[in-house]
């Protein structure tokens, strides 16, 4: 049995003459309108089909979050599921976007954030590669603190065109 999310036709003549009984398989992951996920299993010869439902976990996200983001998630119970949704859709934005914990002291207080970007393989951010930031601010007005998402937007130099010659006299 081989199982691939995609056989090129060579591939497929290999194994039918130098593997015999073969089983090709290629897989996907689907998700149908219920937000239900399935690994998906199609036979190559027979177009047959075989789904698996699957469970995501979204516990192992919540657990690589910093200790202030699941604190919060923890008191807001009803914007949880929300709020993870946002960061799955900031991760999976791009293979090398990642986050980084960085706090400090503004007029308003101590601010904590989780910077999405791009790194490096050092660890450094790929040039102004920030995509979005949590913002966590936890203040007297609000006990359990306050979180507001930060997005940057791609900046480009505006160069407006020069005239050619003057319209007026």
């Amino acid at each position: 049995m081989a199982v691939g999310s995609h056989f090129s036709l060579t591939a497929i003549d290999y194994a039918k003459s130098k593997l015999p009984g073969v089983l090709l398989l290629t897989s996907e992951i689907t998700k149908d309108a219920r937000e239900d996920y399935y690994l998906t299993f199609n036979q190559i010869d027979t177009k047959k089909i075989s789904r698996i439902k699957i469970d995501i976990l979204e516990d192992s996200l919540f657990d690589s979050l910093p200790s202030f983001i699941q604190g919060y998630l923890l008191a807001k119970d009803d914007q949880r599921e929300h709020i993870l949704k946002i960061i799955q859709k900031i991760l999976v934005y791009s293979s090398t976007m990642n986050f980084n914990i960085l706090s400090g002291y503004y007029a308003s207080g101590m601010i904590k954030s989780l910077q999405f970007a791009k790194y490096n393989q050092q660890g450094k951010i790929i040039g102004n590669k920030i995509c979005a930031a949590l913002l966590y601010s936890p203040s007297e007005n609000f006990p359990t603190g306050k979180l507001s998402l930060q997005v940057f937007l791609p900046t480009v130099n505006f160069n407006p065109r020069k005239p050619i010659a003057k319209c007026w006299t």
